[in-house]
């Protein structure tokens, strides 16, 4: 089903107040789609979060929208680099890795977004990070 970018932006406003639960069902929308407007509206802003592949509903190219896309994308592609020569392996065999090289290179960006990137869990990584500064006190 297709959502005009209004609809898109109030559910968003909604969830942020109630909740995502709670909004998808008051919208009778899919848990997942108000989830994922919500992602987008975070990471492109509410002004860029439903264009479609650059272009405005109008037909006109969103030049800054892409432009900050642009500089998402390169970011991550250098996170990327980094990561692929820091460690290779299953993620199972890598988690602890993952989270220390999130933790050593926490400069590049939002931990968030490392954890994104990495596919760890926000959780998991500051457990590891209490767990770290415990074994230091002692």
């Amino acid at each position: 089903m297709k959502y005009e970018k209004e609809f898109k932006q109030q559910a968003v406003a909604l969830s942020q107040k109630i909740g995502v639960r709670r909004a998808s069902q008051q919208l009778e929308i899919p848990y997942h789609t108000l989830e994922d407007w919500r992602r987008k509206t975070n990471r492109f802003g509410k002004a860029n979060a439903f264009s479609i592949n650059g272009m405005k509903r109008d037909g006109n190219v969103d030049l800054k929208g892409l432009e900050k896309q642009n500089d998402l994308l390169l970011h991550e592609n250098e996170i990327l680099r980094q990561v692929l020569q820091f460690f290779s392996g299953p993620k199972e065999a890598t988690l602890y890795l993952r989270y220390r090289f999130i933790w050593e290179h926490k400069d590049m960006g939002r931990v968030s977004e490392l954890c994104r990137v990495l596919d760890v869990s926000e959780n998991g990584y500051y457990r590891y990070v209490r767990e770290q500064e415990k074994a230091h006190r002692e």
